[in-house]
């Protein structure tokens, strides 16, 4: 299979190039809006808390491979990978754990009832349906309920709104190939979208490697110009090598992820005053890993389900006043050859009121009430504001907020189980009456625009968290260690972030960003060492030149808090990718390019003891009709 994707790629390459003439038609701008951080449509502009959305043209010339990747340019936004392509990769959001960070697929929850986290390597859709990713930085619970302490990543597609056909394939170092293809259209008031890829790899460590397919798509009905119903359902099968750390390797460890994402949506305007929104979501996966080499043996399969519904009214009472308010149910269920079979079900009910007072101010108040039948009962109110200074287009953005994280089903029902080791007696055992995590954060920020498409930002943030959940580790007996979750950290977050998007020139685009984190153990008064960075700095540069040709330069540098007397950890790495548009004839384009990761080959990590790829080299093409 992997010499035919070369095959096919090396042919599309030939008849691209042997065809190519510049392309020249006009770009398009559309007009921006966001939709994740109230749940209504938005400029930008207009949001009342740090959002930064990336859209699909960014991510096209950024070269990311993943998701994961897409994002990790964003202030404040760190990816925590563990090495090869298809490994975990999650997210942390202003020092956030990843079980902190809700992530969303067209509305849809995709984070794991058994982890509570969600690996962005696990998207079942590829690089190039996505429409735009939006980030938004801060307690959003408010709207989505548990996990939203850190932030909302919200990756949305495109709707179809013309015929359209693509082809993407790729190779590159260490055995790297993908090869991807994509359809969609619009008849009468139909319209649909279909798409499938795979990639593989045979990976820089051993046992690393990759074959992974994603397959999907939604179709649509436009009942009337204000109404549609929309289907969709996406799909990942993944098998990879689980090498595991330099300090406890895993050279035979193998995972295998199953995973679809369905949902049924219903939007109706009934009036200019009243519009509603009705979906419902299926999120399953299936996780099966094996390690011959672990004592005993490790052979687990891993089942969770998710499944639920909300219902939405979006009502303009008046010229200055704009209400929401909805509810939601959902039910989780695990089937673990590890943990056993649980199940639990929520209710939620949100509301929240956009005031404005002209076009200068706007105030946002809301809270939403969340019955789980595990944890209880929860409240999460929020309120935000923005001032807008006409004169100068200077905003001053404020916002506060609760939170919550809720425990896992890994840790409330784990086992109890026992491992002997040369004497020693390795216990773990799961705790039932574990609270959530509760959490409260601060934000202000100020934002200056030069033009139309320049801003610098500078924002402050403060967030506390009690009831941590930690897995501690106790000492019955002197031969004997117990590790179990409690509720005992408490943690305080302050930080800082500085931004700034320059177009110096209509083909000349910077960006640079700054963010400084201070994590404090308020429960011991000690630095909060290894997950959290005390600095990050990124920046990109994007040049167009003559004949459409592209050239995308990306660096970031990380600084990471450790242990007084330990070696610094910090790492500087940087990205590049050249890509040349391209006509082949009438009505079908595309686009070479060439890129490489990694470009001064640094040896770095980004979670300890899991190195990331050295430097790598990819090409490819792309076809569109």
């Amino acid at each position: 299979m992997k010499k035919f994707v070369v095959m096919v790629f090396a042919g599309m390459l030939s008849v691209a190039w042997s065809m190519v003439v510049f392309a020249g038609e006009p770009e398009v701008t559309l007009k921006e809006i966001v939709v994740t951080a109230t749940k209504t449509e938005k400029s930008p502009q207009d949001v009342t808390q740090s959002v930064t959305v990336i859209t699909a043209d960014e991510i096209r010339k950024s070269g990311a491979s993943n998701a994961a990747e897409a994002v990790r340019s964003a202030v404040a936004v760190m990816p925590l990978e563990y090495g090869p392509r298809g490994a975990l990769s999650q997210l942390s959001l202003r020092g956030s754990s990843s079980a902190q960070v809700l992530v969303l697929l067209d509305g849809k929850r995709l984070n794991s009832p058994r982890t509570g986290g969600f690996s962005m390597t696990d998207l079942p859709v590829t690089l190039d349906e996505i429409d735009r990713i939006e980030i938004v930085r801060g307690p959003s619970s408010a709207l989505y309920g548990a996990d939203a302490v850190g932030g909302v990543v919200h990756i949305i597609t495109k709707r179809p709104d013309q015929g359209r056909t693509n082809v993407k394939g790729t190779v590159g170092s260490h055995g790297f190939d993908s090869i991807s293809a994509g359809n969609s259209g619009k008849i009468d008031n139909w319209f649909y979208a279909l798409n499938a890829g795979r990639e593989t790899s045979d990976g820089y460590r051993q046992n690393s490697d990759l074959d992974q397919w994603t397959a999907g798509g939604k179709i649509g009905y436009e009942i009337a110009e204000h109404s549609s119903l929309e289907l969709t359902m996406n799909s990942i099968d993944k098998e990879n090598g689980v090498p595991g750390s330099t300090q406890y390797s895993s050279p035979r460890a193998r995972q295998g992820t199953k995973g679809i994402v369905a949902g049924l949506g219903y939007r109706v305007e009934v009036s200019k005053e009243l519009g509603l929104k009705l979906n419902t979501f299926y999120n399953g996966e299936k996780v099966a890993y094996t390690n011959p080499d672990a004592f005993p043996p490790d052979d687990t399969r891993q089942k969770s389900v998710s499944t639920g519904g909300d219902l939405q009214v979006n009502w303009l009472a008046n010229s200055w006043n704009l209400i929401t308010a909805g509810v939601e149910a959902k039910g989780d269920r695990m089937a673990s050859s590890a943990a056993g079979d649980h199940a639990a079900r929520l209710s939620a009910g949100y509301f929240q009121d956009e005031i404005s007072a002209g076009e200068s101010f706007l105030l946002i108040v809301g809270g939403r009430y969340d019955n789980h039948s595990i944890y209880g009962d929860k409240f999460s109110p929020k309120t935000s504001a923005r001032y807008l200074f006409a004169h100068t287009g200077t905003i001053i953005r404020a916002s506060a907020g609760r939170s919550f994280r809720a425990p896992t089903f890994y840790d409330l029902y784990w086992p109890y189980s026992s491992s002997t080791f040369f004497g020693t007696t390795y216990i773990t055992d799961g705790n039932p009456d574990l609270k959530p995590e509760k959490a409260v954060e601060y934000e202000g920020s100020v934002e200056q625009p030069f033009g139309t498409v320049s801003t610098v930002s500078v924002r402050g943030f403060e967030r506390r968290v009690e009831n941590l959940i930690d897995w501690v580790e106790s000492q019955p007996t002197p031969t004997t260690f117990m590790y179990t979750p409690k509720n005992i950290g408490k943690a305080r977050i302050r930080g800082g972030e500085a931004e700034a998007r320059l177009r110096v020139a209509e083909t000349v685009a910077f960006a640079v960003s700054y963010t400084y984190m201070n994590p404090v153990d308020t429960t011991t008064g000690t630095k909060i060492y290894y997950t959290i960075p005390k600095t990050q700095l990124k920046g990109s540069a994007n040049l167009t030149l003559f004949a459409k040709t592209n050239v995308y330069v990306e660096g970031r540098m990380v600084d990471n808090y450790v242990k007084p007397g330990e070696a610094r950890w910090k790492y500087a790495v940087m990205d590049s990718k050249i890509t040349q548009a391209i006509s082949i004839s009438s009505g079908v384009n595309g686009e070479v390019f060439i890129g490489m990761n990694n470009v001064f080959d640094r040896k770095y990590e980004t979670v300890r003891y899991y190195p990331m790829p050295p430097r790598e080299i990819y090409g490819g093409v792309t076809v569109q009709f």
